[in-house]
């Protein structure tokens, strides 16, 4: 150990691209230790014939041909910029079982951004990396409250790229029964539900005098 140049090992423990911080020192007893942190991988990147790794602070290291880590998959051309929103994604779908179950992969085409889903044959169309949370929840909300009593193998996509709406596209021959595209907005009432509201309330108003005439006539009964 007296010829051991601690120094240049701490240098070439942390090169290493699977290592995140190194320290390497001596106790008072003449013991080497070594504290190592491994790089964590938030998401697995394929770019052509390329795949690697991407942790938390977005840096790049090198996938092991002999252990494959679970983390979120990832395609198309991606830039190191856009890592940072990638790992926000990623950890908002880890955040929640619904969506950590129900997205498997993320994929780029353009310059949009797509979720891989386990349910149906559709993809969710999320366009650019902003206001993920929100997008996030509005998905999961028309899943919950319209997707899951719908046929999902029907529609070829589903966006939420659009500000406070959903558009569906349905795939090829289902066009004949429903319109190509449909929008919903959740957050409003459709316009048979205000006619229903309406109704009922007016009901209610005719009703109402007829109860407290006819309490008037048990009244004088007595």
């Amino acid at each position: 150990i007296g010829d051991l140049n601690i120094l240049s090992l701490e240098r070439a423990i942390r090169a290493m691209p699977m290592v995140d911080s190194a320290n390497v020192y001596l106790k008072l007893n003449g013991q080497l230790n070594l504290d190592i942190s491994q790089r964590i991988p938030i998401f697995r990147l394929s770019k052509k014939d390329q795949s690697f790794y991407v942790d938390e602070k977005g840096v790049e290291f090198p996938a092991s041909n002999n252990y494959s880590y679970q983390c979120m998959l990832v395609s198309g051309k991606v830039n190191p910029e856009e890592y940072p929103m990638l790992v926000e994604l990623v950890k908002i779908i880890n955040r929640d079982d619904f969506s950590k179950n129900f997205f498997v992969g993320i994929s780029k085409k353009g310059n949009d951004y797509y979720l891989m889903t386990n349910e149906g044959n559709y993809v969710v169309e999320l366009g650019r990396l902003e206001n993920l949370g929100f997008k996030i929840k509005g998905f999961k909300t028309f899943v919950e409250k319209y997707l899951i009593y719908q046929d999902q193998m029907k529609y070829s996509k589903i966006s939420v790229k659009y500000d406070n709406q959903i558009v569906t596209t349905l795939r090829k021959g289902n066009e004949d029964k429903e319109s190509k595209e449909r929008v919903y907005k959740p957050e409003e009432k459709s316009k048979e539900e205000l006619k229903e509201g309406s109704s009922s309330e007016n009901k209610k108003e005719e009703t109402k005098p007829k109860s407290e005439k006819s309490e008037g006539n048990k009244d004088k009964k007595k």
